[in-house]
């Protein structure tokens, strides 16, 4: 089966997301999530300041300490810094690594899409993943998901050829890939059982005596508990933290009661997933392509991913519950099944059977869709919409660079951010 959709398409898929991800991409950083955008320029701005020391990251509201912060692995707020140092800082450093990185992502989903699904479905796929409204949205947000999504993506795809074809090449890039993410993003791991299908899938059982398989493991999670370890040291030493209460059942995971609501799948499937993200044509192609009659093997790797990413909402209750970019885990195989749904199902005589009605239904109904989400999520950018803006500039006018300042602002840094204080 071809690997990928035709040339021109891919292309025209690529030049698609860059236009909408383009857009707006000068814009201050406030809005949905600025308080995490602003966290991560501060981060970035104070390696320039204080110097490149990898290993201590440093936010604003330290107060009259270090600064030093227990976080994810720091990687895109250091290259962001590099930036700034080299070139003078500037917002848009963040937003365009960013969005090179969903356009990565957006490449290497139709490479593995056409080698799973077929070229038909790899362009539908590309479309999809180039237009999805708030993951236009976040690709270009100076945050880590862009970067941890072309991970998992790129990961996955290096996996499948490195299955199938044997080359060296694709399993470092695979274990590269993933161990990025997971590094990013714990919860990353859970990529493990779309990649346990594809193993399976390819070997059975005896997947689990390839020592290859077991270096692949390790090369993945070995990064991790490294970094993790670290930053607990940093948390016991100087009591800040950027990833919240990790200890089982008090913040982000552990919340079962939670996890059995109805509330909380309501909110992360249909509130977010199903309204926000996909919007709710969308999810209507997501759930035609989950109902296909057969799934065959190449098709369970993406329901696979579905899974995996319900899992790990379910693990990171809370942190799901309350943040919707928990939900960007959904995005590619959602992507995948909604490409496989107009794929198989779109003909010119689209009347002739419900689910050809349905597809053409959705599609004519998602391009509004999507356009008026992503607009609504834009318009929070606005300068006069943002009350942090003004406090901002009150403090930048009162105040002198490096004076210690207190804001009622409940634990939002926008203010101090764009004050540089």
């Amino acid at each position: 089966m071809s690997a990928a959709p035709r040339r021109p398409r891919a292309v025209a898929m690529l030049l698609l997301a860059l236009a909408l991800r383009a857009f707006h991409g000068g814009a201050p950083l406030l809005g949905t999530n600025a308080w995490r955008q602003c966290d991560n320029a501060a981060i970035a701005r104070n390696y320039a300041v204080h110097g490149y020391r990898f290993l201590e990251p440093r936010v604003d509201w330290g107060g009259d300490g270090s600064g030093v912060v227990q976080m994810e692995f720091p990687v895109y707020q250091y290259a962001i810094g590099l930036l700034d140092g080299l070139l003078g800082e500037h917002d848009w450093y963040g937003r365009w690594i960013s969005i090179l990185c969903s356009l990565g992502a957006v490449w290497c989903l139709m490479r593995l899409v056409g080698r799973t699904l077929g070229p038909p479905a790899a362009t539908w796929a590309g479309f999809f993943m180039a237009t999805l409204p708030l993951y236009v949205y976040y690709s270009r947000a100076v945050m880590v998901e862009s970067a941890m999504i072309l991970g998992l993506v790129g990961g996955l795809l290096g996996f499948a050829t490195w299955l199938e074809e044997g080359r060296p090449g694709s399993f470092w890039a695979a274990a590269l890939g993933i161990a990025l993410a997971a590094l990013l993003k714990p919860v990353a791991l859970a990529i493990g059982l779309p990649l346990l299908v594809l193993g399976w899938r390819r070997h059975g059982g005896a997947m689990f005596l390839r020592p290859a398989v077991w270096g692949f493991a390790l090369l993945v999670i070995l990064p991790a508990a490294w970094w993790y370890s670290w930053s607990v040291r940093l948390l016991e030493r100087d009591h800040l933290t950027l990833m919240g209460d990790w200890r089982y059942g008090t913040d982000k995971w552990g919340d079962w009661r939670l996890m059995a609501s109805w509330r909380f799948w309501n909110r992360v499937l249909f509130q977010r997933l199903a309204e926000k993200h996909l919007t709710w044509p969308g999810f209507g192609l997501l759930a035609l392509g989950c109902v296909l009659p057969r799934p065959g093997p190449r098709e369970r790797v993406w329901l696979a991913w579905l899974a995996a990413a319900a899992i790990a909402s379910a693990l990171m209750a809370q942190g799901a519950f309350q943040h919707e970019h928990y939900q960007l885990w959904f995005i590619p195989p959602a992507a995948a099944l909604m490409g496989l749904a107009v794929s198989v199902h779109f003909r010119k005589k689209f009347w002739a059977s419900w689910p050809s009605a349905w597809v053409a239904f959705c599609l004519v109904a998602y391009l509004p869709a999507a356009g008026w989400r992503y607009a609504a999520a834009c318009e929070l950018e606005q300068p006069d919409e943002s009350a942090a803006w003004r406090v901002a500039h009150l403090l930048a006018a009162t105040t002198r660079p490096g004076d210690l300042v207190v804001a009622l602002d409940d634990h939002d840094p926008t203010d101090l951010y764009h004050a540089h204080r």
